[in-house]
């Protein structure tokens, strides 16, 4: 198969000459790999969104599609999680991988060339909306099922220093599309730290949109918060 023009392109950068995983043969295909296959665009998974910059995959599916061994590519994403290329949380059947500087790869051009002008408007839409309200849906249907009891723990993640925050996939991806990867990264490590300290939160998830709705109080209708 000849290699053309369709289907969009990434930034990639002459640095990567410079790049620590450059002559690591098996780390650089990989992560070429992830470049090239990560959403360009917000998406839906089985009901749930998830932001660009992100694919939901397996590692029997990153070794067929990159021809490295199962072994040979759990050490390159422990590698690029190492020095910060990727975040990486995995579930019993997926596992969920975030380009940590998505947007310095990404193809404005592309994207703009593939997506209609539906979707723009919508998206226009959801970004004029103050943050809190991107949450609002989500953290509803958590709260809906607290009275369930705590969501089963296997489908759950660890997040933070600790290992003490649990999270859904969807969760995180949420978290990550309206804080964005920075301050989605410090609510989770500050919980982390209070939870290591004693302090008992019946559901992680909530806990944050709380914090981030008082944080940005100027931004959020108190008339609709539940």
């Amino acid at each position: 198969m000849k290699i053309d023009n369709k289907g969009g392109y990434v930034r990639f950068f002459r640095s990567f000459l410079e790049w620590e995983w450059w002559d690591d043969i098996n780390t650089f295909r990989l992560f070429s790999y992830l470049l090239l296959s990560v959403a360009f665009t917000p998406y839906q998974y089985k009901g749930k969104k998830y932001p660009a910059g992100t694919l939901i995959t397996t590692l029997s599916e990153l070794s067929q599609k990159t021809g490295l061994s199962p072994q040979s590519t759990r050490t390159s994403l422990k590698k690029l999680e190492k020095t910060k290329e990727i975040l990486k949380k995995s579930t019993n059947e997926k596992t969920l991988i975030t380009i940590v500087k998505w947007r310095s790869f990404q193809s404005v051009e592309g994207a703009e060339q593939q997506t209609t002008n539906k979707r723009l408007t919508n998206e226009q839409q959801t970004n004029n909306k103050p943050p809190y309200e991107e949450f609002k849906n989500v953290r509803n249907n958590t709260l809906s099922k607290q009275t369930r009891g705590r969501a089963r723990e296997e489908e759950k993640s660890a997040f933070g220093k600790f290992d003490n925050v649990y999270l859904t996939l969807p969760e995180w991806a949420e978290l990550l599309r309206v804080c964005g990867l920075e301050k989605a990264t410090d609510y989770v490590e500050r919980l982390s730290c209070r939870i290591a300290n004693g302090y008992d939160y019946l559901n992680h998830f909530a806990t944050i949109v709380d914090w981030f709705r008082r944080d940005h109080p100027m931004e959020i209708d108190m008339s609709k918060v539940v």
